[in-house]
């Protein structure tokens, strides 16, 4: 009889091993989720600042028109880049699919520009 008890017992540890076994690996992927998330956002700032500051310092003349909300075409620029942004990041389209329309309409293709 003392056998049954030990096996209750063990099954029991197993039990509650496997559950923090599950919480821990819930409570890693969460971490990880987040993780991923800020390097994406970082990373989007840090790509969205280059343009921005080449827009600023080389084609100053070019952004000073204000539109009806007061923002001037740098600060348009900006809310756009951050308009698809969301919709990627909402998975409306895909960074394919921007990078196949931007090759189509313009000709830059920046698969080749990033060898």
């Amino acid at each position: 009889m003392g056998s049954y008890y030990n096996i209750k017992k063990n099954k029991r540890k197993k039990d509650k091993n496997n559950k923090l076994e599950k919480i821990n690996e819930i409570e890693l992927n969460k971490i990880k989720e987040e993780i991923t998330e800020e390097i994406l956002k970082k990373s989007f700032i840090l790509m969205l600042s280059i343009p921005t500051m080449v827009l600023h310092d080389k084609y100053a003349y070019l952004t000073r028109k204000v539109d009806e909300k007061g923002r001037n075409r740098i600060e348009r620029f900006v809310d756009l880049c951050l308009d698809n942004y969301e919709m990627i990041m909402s998975n409306n389209v895909s960074i394919e699919e921007l990078i196949k329309i931007l090759k189509e309409e313009s000709g830059i293709d920046l698969y080749e520009i990033s060898k």
